[in-house]
């Protein structure tokens, strides 16, 4: 037995080895070592806080914080990993004078079955900067354009100012802080949420991937108002030189301005005007030019509709030499004021023509019509003072200024006097009282 067991033993010997290799080729053709890549890896920042805690902030560059790692194991093991697996790490302890940090990379699984784990990206780069706070006001930028007849009126958030903080590279770089709201085709009211936007000198939108800030977003609420056109009406004050007057004409750039606003006080509006304290023409031998603002005529709760009128309005009032021209007036057209009482006045010319020159400008100027301009005498103007003389009588003949009543712009180139009789109420007075009464007024 012993026999057949030694016998031939170096056959057996190298038959249990052939089969030994013969597996061992067998398993490594079927689970081969390979080296397999894993990408999008993040890189977790450890420690910080050692460079935060120096006042100061750091920027990950050039997406080093994104890798890809490979990975030698057998095919088995590398089959049973995903990139959830792969933890890497960069602690900023061990940070170089080169800003970088050499990024260490380990497996949650297998490790013991994986030949070797190597990031592509060795290091992490990184800018350290100085940590710059402050404070910006919120403002609400406004696109769009709302319906016909309509504009934004009262804008409103419910924070006005935002901290922010972050390298002083990029918070320098902030010039306005903003939320932007969208009004197209609106009519009414609105509320909306929206997200802070920080901008910079060239009104570029900022990333912001690099700043801290106090809030996230702000809660606008944003009135919508009705619009309309309406005139602007101008009254001038003073009095020109005696030899140049108003031709009437009056312009302003612009003459309609848009309001716009709610309620009654809006809906019931149909016209501003301008006072005539705002448009003196006193002294004036040329045209009058002002600059008015008209906000202040706006009544409350109504407001320009263009944000960017602001208010002033050129206006020029047009002066000119007067012109001068003769009219007949009926002297039945003279009247008499304040006569003492039981005393009658009577006109020692009557059924005649008082012929007058008249000065003005444009057209009513031009169309006045003698037949129709009245004047009135004052008799208290010209009587004598009888007061502490109860005896006294005011009977006679006297010549009295006729005022007259012309439209606005024109008035007598000189003054007109007439002669009247001032007699008691029944008393009998002849023609030869008229022809004595006229000889002792000439």
């Amino acid at each position: 037995m012993k026999k057949k067991i030694t016998n031939n033993i170096g056959l057996k010997i190298l038959a249990v080895i052939s089969s030994a290799l013969l597996w061992l080729v067998v398993v490594n053709i079927d689970d081969p070592v390979n080296t397999r890549t894993f990408s999008s890896i993040p890189v977790e920042v450890i420690n910080g806080e050692t460079i935060t805690n120096e006042g100061k902030v750091y920027e990950i560059l050039d997406d080093s914080d994104v890798i890809s790692v490979a990975v030698t194991a057998k095919r088995s093991v590398l089959d049973d990993l995903s990139r959830d697996n792969i933890k890497a790490t960069a602690d900023m302890m061990d940070m170089t004078f080169m800003d970088t940090v050499a990024i260490d990379v380990k497996s949650n699984r297998y490790s013991d079955k994986i030949e070797s784990i190597t990031p592509k990206t060795k290091n992490l780069k990184v800018q350290i900067e100085d940590l710059a706070r402050k404070q910006f006001s919120i403002e609400v930028d406004t696109t769009g354009t709302p319906e016909q007849g309509y504009t934004l009126g009262d804008v409103e958030t419910n924070v006005n100012v935002v901290s922010v903080s972050g390298p002083v590279s990029v918070i320098s770089r902030i010039v306005r802080v903003a939320a932007e709201v969208d009004t197209s085709g609106l009519r009414r009211d609105i509320s909306t949420d929206e997200a802070l936007v920080f901008f910079d000198a060239a009104g570029e939108a900022i990333d912001e991937s690099m700043i801290t800030r106090s809030i996230e977003s702000v809660h606008v609420n944003i009135s919508m108002l009705q619009t309309k056109d309406i005139p602007l009406i101008f009254n001038a004050s003073g009095v020109t030189t005696s030899d140049y007057g108003m031709t009437g004409v009056v312009d302003a750039s612009p003459s309609t301005i848009t309001v716009a606003g709610k309620g009654s006080v809006y809906t019931g509006l149909e016209s501003i005007v301008i006072s005539a304290e705002d448009l003196s023409v006193t002294g004036a031998t040329s045209n009058v030019e002002e600059v008015i603002n008209i906000k202040k005529y706006l009544p409350k709760d109504v407001v320009l509709a263009n944000p960017e009128f602001d208010g002033n309005v050129s206006v020029t009032v047009y002066i000119e030499p007067l012109q001068m021209r003769e009219i007949d007036i009926p002297t039945d057209n003279i009247t008499f004021s304040n006569i003492p009482e039981g005393y009658e006045a009577v006109l020692t010319d009557i059924g005649g023509i008082l012929k007058t020159n008249i000065k003005g400008l444009g057209e009513t100027f031009s169309m006045l019509d003698g037949s129709t301009t009245l004047g009135v005498i004052d008799v208290s103007t010209v009587l004598p003072d009888v007061s502490e003389d109860t005896s006294a009588t005011v009977t006679g003949f006297y010549a009295g200024r006729v005022a007259f009543t012309f439209p606005t712009g024109i008035s007598e180139a000189e003054p007109k006097s007439m002669h009247f009789i001032l007699r008691q109420i029944g008393e009998e007075i002849t023609q030869e009282d008229f022809t004595e009464g006229e000889e002792s007024n000439e």
